[in-house]
C-alpha cells in the first residue's frame, strides 16, 4: 500500500505530517515560489505533493515503511520516530476530545 500523492499548494508551509481527526496528511517535495499578481504584489506559495490517508491506513503504511527499512537495512530511525510521535500525538488529541465531550454531556445532564 503506497500513498497516492497529488499536487497541492499553500501560502504557508504546512507540516510534513499532519494528523487530523479522520485524516492523516503526508506531504513531500516542498518548493517555495514567489508569484507576482497584476498589481505587482508578491506572494510566496509553497508547492508540494500531498497524500491523504485514514488513521488506519496510516498505521498500515507506517508498519510497511518500518518493515521495508528493516529488511533493506536502512537506518531511518529519525523519520520512523517522527511518524510514531505524530501518531501518538494524534491518539492523545483524540482522547482529550473524547474526554471533553464526556464532560460536556455530564454538565448538560446535571442541568436537566
Amino acid at each position: 500500500m503506497e500513498p497516492k500523492y497529488i499536487p497541492a499548494e499553500s501560502t504557508t508551509k504546512p507540516p510534513s505530517i499532519e494528523m487530523c481527526k479522520n485524516t492523516v496528511y503526508l506531504r513531500t517535495d516542498f518548493k517555495e515560489q514567489t508569484r507576482t499578481d497584476e498589481q505587482g504584489n508578491q506572494t510566496v506559495f509553497w508547492t508540494y505533493r500531498e497524500a491523504r490517508l485514514t488513521p488506519e491506513a496510516f498505521n498500515v503504511y507506517v508498519n510497511l515503511v518500518t518493515t521495508r527499512n528493516a529488511i533493506n537495512g536502512v537506518n531511518d530511525s529519525g523519520n520512523i520516530s517522527q511518524l510514531m510521535i505524530g501518531q501518538e500525538n494524534g491518539d492523545n488529541n483524540q482522547l482529550i476530545l473524547m474526554e471533553a465531550i464526556a464532560d460536556l454531556y455530564e454538565v448538560i445532564a446535571t442541568m436537566m
